[in-house]
């Protein structure tokens, strides 16, 4: 496993995995032109904070900090990378 300190100030967008039956949370970093796009999954904290309740509105402008780490979910082969025990504030860019 890798792990990097990573700090992103960036929107927060839910997205709900129909087959695991759970949300991922991520934010959104854009490139230098703003024509693309890619999401940064983060776990608050333990991962014990409720989606909605205690999270910011979709599109909120989030500051979250974490510890960058490689995943794989049980029963799937595929890589998957995410800030792991992350901190998460809203705030401006």
């Amino acid at each position: 496993m890798t792990e990097n300190l990573f700090v992103l100030k960036e929107p927060f967008i839910p997205f709900m995995m129909t087959i695991q039956k759970k949300y991922y949370h991520y934010c959104i970093i854009q490139d230098a032109t703003a024509c693309c796009a890619q999401g940064m999954e983060f776990v608050w904290g333990d991962g014990s904070h409720v989606y909605p309740d205690e999270y910011p509105a979709e599109d909120a402008d989030v500051i979250v900090e974490g510890t960058f780490e490689t995943y794989r979910e049980e029963g799937d082969s595929n890589l998957y990378c995410r800030l792991a025990n992350a901190t998460l504030e809203t705030g401006d860019k």
